[in-house]
Formats: structure tokens, C-alpha cells, sequence
């Protein structure tokens, strides 16, 4: 696995280790939804986490794409035409939040979530309130890392000692 990977890696598994500790219910990391509609009419959709929460005594499923970053700010850069997980041409995917707000329809979440460890430029957050995604930066999860008893040290410091060495890295597959 190269250094890149495991960096996302390994911030994956700490946003599942914080969710569970919250008491979200039904953490899964990478987590792949397929449907199967013949031998060769097969979609899919990859997502880094889902979990469920409560709210007003109706379960409500979330899907968050986690973004990891080194180099600060996280910049808004659409794709060109670029079809992911697709074995039909139905949909074009023309940037990360309209991955998002598609892939939360196909598996039919109620929440999409963008995270990072650092902080989304304003074009990322301006498109997101526009798909109606929401957005939680560095700042946000390291408030959440307090109030589960974690120590207010830097939350990079906190990513990079999760050991991922136990944890399941398998796919997690659901059909839909």
C-alpha cells in the first residue's frame, strides 16, 4: 500500500473509531453498494463510511466521503467527464460533490457528508449547500475528538497514530 493510501487510510479508520465512540450505530468503512441487474448490467458505488443516527425517532443513513490532507486548504477541482464504478453510461460524474449527492441517491441515503482534517476552500462550500451536502472540517473533528475524551492535541498527530494493522481493510459489500 503506497504512503498515500495509508494516510487515507488510516483517517478512515479514525473517523470510525470517533463515530463508534459517539455511539453512531452501524459503522461500516469502504463500503461498496452494488445492484445487479443481469449477468452483465452490474453498478456499483464505493463509500469511505455509512452510519446511522436518530433524529426524531426516525433512523436516518448517512454516507461520508472522507478527503484527507497534508498541504492545508482543500481546493475545489471538478473532473472532465469522468465516470466512476459505472458499467452503463447513464451518469457523468463532473465533481466530487456531484459524486456525493449521486452516489446518496443510488444507495438512497438521507445524508451525504464531505469530511476533512483540514478545512474545504468557499467554491467547496458554496457547492455543497447547493447539493446539499454537508460538510465537516478539521476544526469540527477535533471538538468531536474532545468530547469523546480525547486530548486536545493536534488532530494530524491523532490520524497518523491510528495503527490500521487492526482493522478489517476488506470491502464491506451490501446489495441493494
Amino acid at each position: 500500500m503506497n504512503q498515500q493510501k495509508v494516510i487515507g487510510t488510516r483517517f478512515e479508520v479514525w473517523l470510525e473509531l470517533l463515530l463508534d465512540d459517539l455511539g453512531f450505530q452501524n459503522v461500516l468503512r469502504n463500503v461498496e453498494y452494488r445492484k445487479v441487474y443481469t449477468k452483465k448490467k452490474r453498478i456499483y458505488r464505493q463509500v469511505d463510511l455509512t452510519y446511522d443516527i436518530v433524529q426524531e425517532g426516525r433512523i436516518s443513513q448517512v454516507i461520508l466521503e472522507a478527503k484527507y490532507s497534508s498541504n492545508g486548504e482543500i481546493k475545489y477541482k471538478a473532473r472532465s467527464e469522468v465516470e466512476k464504478g459505472r458499467t452503463d453510461s447513464t451518469v457523468v460524474i463532473r465533481g466530487p460533490l456531484e459524486q456525493i449527492a449521486e452516489t446518496k441517491n443510488f444507495v438512497g441515503a438521507d445524508i451525504g457528508c464531505l469530511v476533512t482534517n483540514s478545512r474545504f476552500d468557499d467554491q467547496i462550500r458554496a457547492e455543497a449547500k447547493r447539493y446539499g451536502i454537508l460538510i465537516m472540517e478539521g476544526d469540527y473533528l477535533a471538538q468531536l475528538h474532545q468530547k469523546r475524551g480525547g486530548k486536545s492535541s493536534d488532530l494530524n498527530q491523532q490520524i497518523q497514530a491510528t495503527n490500521i494493522n487492526n482493522h478489517n481493510l476488506h470491502k464491506n459489500i451490501i446489495y441493494i
